[in-house]
Order: C-alpha cells, then structure tokens, then sequence
C-alpha cells in the first residue's frame, strides 16, 4: 500500500529549504522509493507542489491535472510527497478539506499521512515580522503587528490545529515534529536532514543526494528591518505600489557588507515582556500537545526569553549607513529598474519619516481602515473556504 505524505508547515519552520532540496532531488528520490512530483502551479515555483490544494488560490482546472499526476505517482511509488506551508493557513483548519484529500488517497489504495513541524510561537511572530518586511509593504511596527494582526488567528494554538487533523485522518498518521535543533532526529544537522528521517532515509543513505550550501530564505538584520520598514512608508504614504518591494537579493547582498564592516548589532528585534505574553497566550496549547505526541510537559527544549529592544534603539546616523550601503548596491542589481540616484531619493524621503517621529497620521487612518477590512474578510475566510470546498467535492 502506497502512502501520500502532505507536508503543510508551518511557515518560518524551513519550508523552503526542503523544496529546494526535494526539486534538487527530484530523480535521486525515486530510487529510494520517494516521488516529488513537480507539477504546474498559478501563483508560486513549481517546487511548492501542493500549492494547488490551497483553497486561497484554488483552480479547479489545475486540481483535477495535478491531482491526476498524484494519482499516476502513487500507482507507481510506495510514498509520494507534496509540500506547501500556504495550505496551514487555507483549508488546513477546515475539517472537510482532510475528508475530501483522505477520500482521494483512498481511490488508489493509499494511506494519508500529515508532517507538521512547529516553532515557538515568539519566535515565528520574530520571523515572519521579518519576512513581511523584506517582501512586502508592511509597515507597522512589531508589536502593532503581533498584537492587532496575529495573535487572535487561530492557526498557533497547535494542540487545536493538530486534534482537528487528527479527528480525520487519525493518530497514527499524524507526524508532529518540532523546529528546533536539538530536537531533529539527525545529530547536527538540518531540517532537512529531519525529515528525510521521517521520510525513511538516514545519513548512511545520503551517497547520491545533492544538498545546496546556500541559504534558501535568509532573514535581514534588525537594523536592515528597521530600515525597510520606514522604506516602505515612503510608499504607502505615496499611495502607490512598490513594484520592486522584494529587493531580495540587493538587500541580503547589503546586510552581508554590512555585518563584515560590524554594522549589524545583535539584538532580537522583540521586547521579552512581548515574547513572555504571546508564550503565555499559547502555555496550556503546546503542554498538551507535548504531552499527547511525546510524552512530557514541555514542546520546546529551548526556554531562553532573549532581551531584546524596540526599534526605537536604532540612531538616524545607523539607519543613514544602511540607506549609504542600499544605493552603492543598487548599481549591482539592474533587474530591479532603477538607479543609485532613484535609490538615493526614496532612502532620503524614508529619513524624514524618521526624523518627523513616524507620525504619519493620514496613513495611520487609512491603515486601520484597511486592517478593520482585513479582519472582517479573515472572520468571513472558513465560509468562502468551505464554498471552494463544495466544488473540490465536485471534481470527485
């Protein structure tokens, strides 16, 4: 009997690490049983390959086409794997999205499993605040962020996510792993490593499997964060779209400069008294699913409430060196359109929001307005979810 493996996150817990490796290994994989089928998807890289099944950017079209190949794959393969972290936050929470994706399986004879990995809660907020950052226009600070925009998901209470799984497709075929490395099954080394584990491949059996040495989705340094976000205000305060918002590899190329000339200084980027309340928020959640899925009290090993400071502790001289080292890289990176002169404008534009106390009181406005839609269209999302549902049922 054949099984599908569905790895849905979370996010910030090496997702993209393991789909580079995977679509790096996709031939070497099928030796040692393991089908990574890489398959078209609308909006993200084909590595992502369950990317169709997220009911946010659902096609009923490319369902029906990637589903066949999953299909194809099962027949021929004792385990098939697909992987995107975008399904936690879609139809993952949903109940009948694991009876409809169960029942699939099913039609080939198959079993299917669910891989989780799980990250302190403090720490995914740090990230991913991070991350929205560097690719997006966000432009709260952190705790605005953390308070108003996620901890009210219900996506981080783990212990709730995985009985809703589990209530499906059972125990015995939920895998729950934790993202942190002393807890990986292989001794030194990766996420990825883990879950090749969990897949059945050891270290001994790494003879023909390429591994990449490059970081596949660097963060930035706190300065480099604290700067990117007065960058993007210049933006939302010009009410228009930053085309370039992305600036990846410009900005990763900078903080690296920027750490050799010892620019970047070590702080988390989150006060503890924050990171105290978000763990507080989820203590009773992770105690319980430690308890059910590995036998103690404690999910994470790691206890360390990092000190850390508000952005406020960044200078106007700091954020000007950061800004210095964006335009002289600017030249370097033709393809995101504009020049060192167009560079040095926008940086000059982001230090007068610095210097006038970020009160940008008309932006503040519209921004709220904005979050009160946000909030309402999230509250409303399990409904539009479970109407994309009823045509997933429908392909059936």
């Amino acid at each position: 009997m054949s099984t599908l493996y569905l790895h849905i996150g979370t996010p910030k817990t090496g997702t993209t690490a393991m789909q580079d490796f995977f679509e790096l290994n996709v031939d070497e994989l099928r030796s040692y049983g393991i089908s990574y089928p890489l398959m078209e998807q609308r909006t993200v890289g084909d590595n992502r390959n369950g990317h169709f099944l997220s009911t946010r950017d659902y096609d009923p079209e490319l369902d029906k086409r990637n589903w066949g190949i999953v299909e194809s794959e099962l027949k021929k393969y004792d385990k098939v794997l697909l992987s995107d972290e975008a399904i936690y936050r879609t139809g993952g929470y949903i109940e009948d999205f694991w009876k409809m994706l169960k029942k699939r399986a099913a039609r080939t004879g198959s079993t299917l499993k669910a891989i989780l990995y799980v990250r302190r809660q403090d720490d995914f907020f740090w990230s991913y605040y991070i991350q929205s950052i560097r690719q997006r226009q966000r432009i709260l600070r952190l705790r605005e962020s953390v308070l108003q925009d996620w901890t009210y998901l219900p996506y981080w209470n783990y212990y709730q996510y995985v009985k809703l799984i589990e209530s499906v497709i059972g125990k015995e075929n939920m895998i729950v792993r934790v993202y942190e490395k002393q807890q990986w099954k292989s001794e030194n080394g990766s996420v990825v490593d883990d879950i090749l584990e969990v897949m059945g491949i050891g270290p001994e059996q790494y003879k023909n499997l390429k591994f990449q040495s490059r970081e596949s989705n660097p963060g930035l340094g706190d300065l480099s964060v604290a700067a990117k976000r007065y960058f993007n205000l210049v933006f939302f305060e010009k009410r228009t779209t930053l085309k370039y918002r992305k600036l990846g590899r410009l900005l990763n190329s900078a903080d690296k400069k920027l750490a050799e000339k010892g620019m970047i200084k070590k702080r988390t980027g989150m006060t503890s008294d924050l990171r105290e309340k978000i763990l507080k928020k989820y203590k009773c959640s992770n105690e319980k699913l430690a308890q059910e899925y590995f036998g103690r009290k404690d999910l994470f090993f790691d206890k360390t409430i990092e000190k850390g400071d508000t952005e406020d502790v960044f200078s106007r001289a700091e954020l000007e060196c950061v800004y210095n080292m964006w335009v002289s890289e600017a030249e370097n990176f033709p393809e995101y359109g504009f020049s060192s002169q167009q560079m040095r404008k926008l940086c000059d534009e982001a230090l007068k929001i610095y210097d006038r106390g970020d009160n940008y009181r008309f932006s503040r406005i519209k921004h709220f307005i904005r979050y009160l839609q946000r909030v309402r269209r999230l509250r409303n999302e399990q409904n539009c979810h479970a109407d994309i549902l009823s045509r997933f049922w429908q392909c059936e």
